[in-house]
């Protein structure tokens, strides 16, 4: 579990009592507030070695692999790394780690400023980046990924993503992405014009569900904005099925 101090600790499950820890970063107040760990740790068995190993997106802008009883590290990996002048990058996104693959998205801390976000790929076994998928062009800035991604049984990824500049909805802003195992994007639903709101993020997980419609089976994924809408999409076409405020 991480800390507001940017302390990064196992506890034991019943008695309460810290039995290790190790200080994985802290982002003193620039432009936005300070902030220490916002993100969820990953525990997962390396396939390489078998062993439980915890996965961490650190607010020092790294993601890192670490012995899951001591909290050594096995190796680290940059995400994004923060200035030490304004408040660009933050880790709010955890890491979805699955089939030998780590993915987490790319954020700002406020938006003061915005930076140009995305979705990071990385090898589970050596940290090594693999993909990265960028929501806006060279340039541009939007787009953050404030949330987890999610995986659906295929292997392809699906993500959430922010605001634009100007509170616009441009390029894969204010969407739910549909990308490929290497992060090539397959396709995507946008918030209709007529329902985007003022910081009209996507600030929660994707989630892949399997339901009935019309005595059909569909498999869906489905995301709320912040304009209060829930969207549920069609996987294969990631076209729109229902909406409910």
């Amino acid at each position: 579990s991480g800390s507001f101090a940017g302390e990064f600790y196992r506890i034991n499950a019943l008695s309460g009592v810290a039995q290790a820890k190790v200080f994985l970063g802290f982002q003193p107040k620039l432009t936005c507030a300070a902030f220490g760990f916002a993100s969820t740790a990953t525990v997962a068995r390396d396939p390489s070695t078998g062993k439980d190993t915890v996965y961490v997106a650190a607010p020092d802008g790294y993601l890192y692999a670490l012995d899951a009883l001591t909290l050594k590290q096995d190796w680290r990996s940059p995400i994004a790394i923060p200035s030490k002048k304004i408040n660009n990058y933050f880790q709010w996104s955890s890491p979805t780690v699955v089939n030998g693959k780590i993915y987490v998205g790319i954020s700002s801390g406020c938006d003061k400023p915005l930076i140009r976000g995305g979705i990071a790929a990385y090898q589970q076994t050596t940290g090594k980046k693999i993909a990265t998928f960028y929501t806006v062009p060279k340039g541009a800035i939007g787009g953050s990924v404030w949330s987890s991604v999610a995986v659906d049984s295929g292997g392809d990824v699906y993500a959430t993503t922010g605001n634009g500049p100007g509170l616009s909805a441009k390029y894969d802003t204010d969407s739910i992405l549909k990308l490929s195992p290497a992060l090539k994007l397959l396709a995507r639903f946008q918030v209709p014009k007529a329902q985007i709101t003022g910081d009209g993020d996507f600030g929660g997980s994707p989630t892949v569900f399997t339901t009935r419609i019309k005595g059909t089976t569909a498999q869906l994924v489905g995301a709320c904005n912040k304009n209060g809408r829930y969207y549920a999409l069609r996987r294969s076409s990631m076209e729109l099925v229902g909406t409910r405020r």
